[in-house]
């Protein structure tokens, strides 16, 4: 919501926000073809169904993901989280209709210890080796997790108003 707040605020009407998310379970969700990817599924229905409700002869692409994971990862997909979110893109690049350009904005995770810092190590490295990946980094936003791990409304605020920055920044 952040996000496309801050699009509207600064003046750009051309777009749609489709919102997919799910609380809870770690990455392989997100792997097409594991053994639960149920999420990887609902993500294609959910942006499938929006680009079907579109009006007859409108034309579009799918320009961006907005990712937020990590939290709820074992050790062992936090050390994959690098590697499954580049194959979460390719696949979604595959799958999706005018997706083969998609850019990936990803909000970094404020949990501590050391799977955090796993998953933020090799989220932030995508950006640094895939000029199609940004990483925003959200630690300055630790203090405002409701439970000691999940972001408040203000800070999901937050991270799609620098999300949607980062985006028009980088779309100019």
């Amino acid at each position: 919501i952040g996000f496309a707040r801050h699009l509207a605020a600064k003046g750009v009407k051309d777009f749609l926000f489709v919102k997919a998310s799910r609380g809870g379970g770690g990455n392989s969700y997100w792997l097409k073809g594991s053994r639960d990817d149920h999420m990887y599924r609902h993500v294609v229905e959910t942006v499938q169904q929006a680009i079907q409700a579109l009006p007859q002869g409108v034309t579009f692409e799918v320009a961006a993901l907005l990712y937020i994971q990590g939290e709820s990862d074992s050790p062992a997909e936090a050390a994959a989280s690098g590697e499954r979110l580049k194959t979460l893109v390719e696949n979604l690049r595959k799958d999706l209709p005018n997706a083969a350009a998609m850019k990936v904005i990803i909000g970094g995770i404020a949990s501590g210890g050391e799977k955090s810092d796993d998953v933020r190590a090799q989220q932030s490295a995508l950006a640094k080796n895939d000029p199609t990946f940004r990483y925003i980094d959200t630690l300055d936003l630790r203090g405002q997790r409701y439970d000691n791990l999940h972001f408040s409304k203000g800070a999901k605020l937050e991270i799609g108003q620098r999300m949607a920055k980062a985006w028009l920044e980088w779309s100019k």
